[in-house]
């Protein structure tokens, strides 16, 4: 489950040595998540919904998306709506 806001984790990480890129995060031959160092970076729930997280068959090329809409496009009125509901938190 994403973490609202941004999708960002939750709590500081405790040792970023090895990790600042996600791609970091990620053994590229076998295309599985470097768990060890997930969870010496990240809290153990943040760790545990990193690692759920699974991985295609291909590689698709990444896309800018704006996570307040349904369709990932932004709008005035995502917008509009995002900071509205940030207003009322």
């Amino acid at each position: 489950m994403p973490i609202p806001y941004g999708f960002k984790p939750s709590l500081f990480v405790k040792n970023i040595l090895n990790a600042r890129l996600v791609s970091e995060l990620i053994d590229h031959h076998s295309c599985r998540w470097k768990e060890e160092i997930i969870r010496n970076v990240f809290p153990v729930h943040e760790a545990e919904i990193i690692c759920s997280i699974p991985f295609c068959d291909s590689w698709p090329e990444d896309q800018v998306i704006w996570h307040y809409s349904k369709n990932g496009c932004f709008s005035v009125k995502s917008a509009y709506w995002m900071i509205m509901d940030l207003l009322q938190h």
